[in-house]
């Protein structure tokens, strides 16, 4: 099996044997975009900082009719977590409150606020968990995360406020 580690729990074909496949999102950092698609979806959302914006952006595209595909043969080197390593529990509820945003604007309140209701669980236990395991420090980095996930900055509309807003000190 040469699919990734949990790829069958996520439902992720073994199809690499394809050029082309189907998908419902592509990650942002290897996006192409046909300009018909684009004039008639928008841009991306500028509303997310960071994560889920790219998921949006593909929910959009196929809710517009076009599809999404990846190129099975692309190789792309993502140096994941090099902004976010800097402010770490800032980022992780980030993370957080834009799967939330994600699911308020595409499908509802009620749905986001269980969404909310289960981040805010997994956060809560990955503090407990770590901090029964004698892993304070990480421990600690849920607490952190926690508090900046109960207490988000405003959403704006430009991305660069936002990333103002989250900065150590402001």
């Amino acid at each position: 099996d040469t699919r990734e580690p949990f790829a069958r729990w996520y439902r992720v074909p073994n199809r690499f044997d394809v050029e082309f496949m189907e998908t419902g999102w592509v990650l942002g950092a290897a996006l192409v975009i046909r300009r018909e698609a684009l004039a008639q979806v928008g841009m991306m959302d500028d509303q997310f900082f960071m994560y889920s914006e790219e998921v949006d952006w593909c929910y959009r595209v196929r809710q517009a009719g076009w599809k999404n595909y990846i190129l099975t043969t692309a190789r792309i080197i993502h140096l994941g977590g090099q902004s976010t390593n800097q402010m770490p529990a800032q980022m992780k509820a980030e993370l957080f409150q834009s799967k939330v945003f994600y699911f308020r604007k595409h499908h509802g309140a009620f749905v986001a606020a269980l969404m909310r209701a289960i981040f805010g669980a997994s956060i809560l236990v990955k503090r407990l968990g770590y901090g029964l395991a004698g892993k304070a420090t990480v421990s600690a980095l849920w607490a952190e995360t926690w508090k900046h996930f109960v207490s988000p900055p405003k959403r704006v509309a430009h991305a660069e406020s936002a990333f103002q807003s989250l900065q150590v000190g402001k």
